[in-house]
């Protein structure tokens, strides 16, 4: 639920400066439809892959030490994964084909993320 009101906030706040990438999987759709150039899609990934990894490690201090990755169920965790990346995509596709109302990207694409969450 936190992570879908951060996105909806993220959207109206640097949407309009950056397109409000912070998906990996959002920023590769934006530029197979040709939203965005390949070489911009690298570099947002990049960033995104970076910040992850970051707030991965900021995780960590916070608890008071490492996360805990539960290997056996690696594969159970990519489907959640594609799924609710899959809902998520489906949310900006929405908004960036005029199908959802453009001030209303926030919340449609933060909605998107938090349903993502709950299906995964």
């Amino acid at each position: 639920m936190i992570a879908g009101l951060t996105l909806g906030l993220v959207v109206y706040m640097l949407g309009s400066i950056s397109g409000a990438h912070v998906n990996p999987a959002v920023t590769i759709g934006l530029a197979s439809i040709g939203k965005i150039s390949w070489m911009e899609a690298c570099y947002y990934v990049l960033s995104q892959l970076i910040g992850g990894f970051l707030a991965f490690l900021a995780g960590g201090v916070l608890l008071g030490g490492p996360l805990p990755v539960v290997a056996d169920s690696t594969l159970l965790i990519a489907i959640a994964e594609a799924l609710g990346a899959a809902i998520l995509v489906l949310g900006v596709s929405s908004v960036v084909h005029g199908k959802a109302p453009h001030d209303a990207a926030g919340l449609t694409i933060g909605t998107a993320l938090t349903l993502g969450a709950f299906a995964a």
